[in-house]
């Protein structure tokens, strides 16, 4: 991280820096994460060892493969361990959820039982929030679910826009699925943001952010189950900071009611070696690590007991899936053809066959 830069923005993740280019910005991945820690309401913002580096590369590895596929990104290239250039562009305020599976909260609020498949993919839009919402009170206020009537009544993003989002969104869910699939993995949920790209008289709307496992909610596919044990969402943390962040936090989770033991440094503690864990067995699992670097840090037996107790089984299932699948695999679910509600009702209005969706 070079000194005398201009800092852009900043949360617990990242930072964003102006780059040498006006229309260019340089992403910092810091080595922190937000969690949800037993015994305390919200989240908290823990140190992760190495987390900034496995980041970058498994964003970096996301954003290569869905640029290579048509999809538009702000992403241009690795720098180095920490950072990317980006194309400088204007974040939405608004950012969305698609749930493929129910999980936490969202099983809970529904009824279904935890990794129940949906009938078909969820997106939900978030009201980002202000810059002024510090608390986590006010953090809970101004992440409000909203819907597509919000964003155009407001002026956030134009109808076009809207059709264009969502259908991108469905895209790039469609993808990373595939490619999770590939690794032995599920995406359960997904987060993304997307922003404004400005070229000569018009814009264009471009994925942005990151995408790893602080946006991600992923299950194993031999287990069938989530990387991390989940902790069903408290009334004190839904909405609050995981959604001041555009969710970028998985939420741990644990079937245990029972309260929490030990102290809370030694909780904090746990907690940060569970997702120093995540990061690695993901970065491991898609190919971003070499074989030194993974047996440089294949200390799971003595630091990650917990986690790793089925590590055998990890290594197996990712070759099965490959092997089942032929390597990553991009499915195209008859998903890529769902309108928003909006364009549907446009098409119906026309009254037109050619207007109606094939």
């Amino acid at each position: 991280m070079k000194a005398g830069r201009r800092r852009i923005h900043e949360d617990e993740a990242k930072v964003l820096y102006e780059g040498s280019d006006p229309n260019t910005l340089v992403q910092y991945f810091k080595d922190q994460t937000l969690a949800q820690v037993a015994g305390v309401a919200g989240r908290v913002a823990l140190p992760v060892e190495g987390k900034g580096v496995l980041s970058n590369r498994i964003s970096a590895c996301l954003m290569e493969h869905l640029n290579a596929a048509g999809v538009p990104t702000h992403f241009i290239r690795r720098l180095n361990m920490r950072e990317q250039l980006v194309r400088n562009s204007e974040r939405l305020p608004f950012w969305l959820r698609i749930h493929n599976y129910a999980t936490a909260g969202f099983a809970e609020t529904f009824g279904l039982e935890s990794g129940t498949a949906l009938p078909r993919a969820i997106v939900e839009y978030y009201l980002r929030p202000t810059a002024e919402a510090n608390s986590t009170a006010k953090a809970e206020v101004h992440s409000a679910l909203i819907s597509d009537e919000h964003i155009t009544a407001f002026n956030w993003a134009t109808t076009w826009e809207m059709d264009e989002i969502f259908h991108l969104a469905l895209r790039i869910n469609d993808f990373l699925s595939g490619f999770c699939l590939g690794a032995g993995l599920r995406l359960s949920r997904v987060d993304l943001s997307f922003g404004r790209l400005w070229e000569e008289d018009h814009t264009a709307i471009v994925l942005v952010d990151e995408i790893t496992p602080d946006s991600c909610r992923l299950w194993d596919l031999r287990s069938n189950r989530p990387l991390l044990p989940e902790l069903p969402d408290t009334p004190a943390a839904v909405g609050s900071v995981s959604s001041h962040q555009g969710g970028k936090v998985v939420e741990l989770a644990t079937s245990s009611k029972a309260p929490p033991t030990g102290t809370a440094e030694s909780r904090n503690s746990n907690t940060a070696r569970l997702y120093q864990h995540l990061y690695r067995e993901v970065a491991q699992r898609f190919g971003v690590l070499t074989d030194a670097e993974t047996l440089a840090h294949d200390d799971s037996e003595t630091l990650f007991p917990m986690a790793r107790e089925e590590a055998g089984q990890n290594a197996e299932s990712t070759q099965e899936a490959k092997s089942d699948t032929g390597g990553v695999v991009l499915p195209m679910r008859r998903d890529l053809r769902r309108l928003s509600p909006r364009l549907r009702r446009s098409r119906k209005a026309e009254d037109s066959p050619e207007g109606e969706p094939s």
